[in-house]
């Protein structure tokens, strides 16, 4: 959320970028930015 990319959070907490995105993406305030950003288009 600070500027890092899901990579970088997984390789902090040695883990994939797989499961953080599976279980943790939805936490994040960005979660649905590009599906809001394409609804706001119309």
């Amino acid at each position: 959320m600070n500027g890092l990319g899901v990579e970088d959070v997984a390789e902090y907490f040695d883990t994939s970028a797989e499961t953080i995105r599976k279980h943790y993406w939805h936490h994040s305030p960005h979660h649905q930015q590009r599906a809001l950003e394409i609804i706001e288009r119309r």
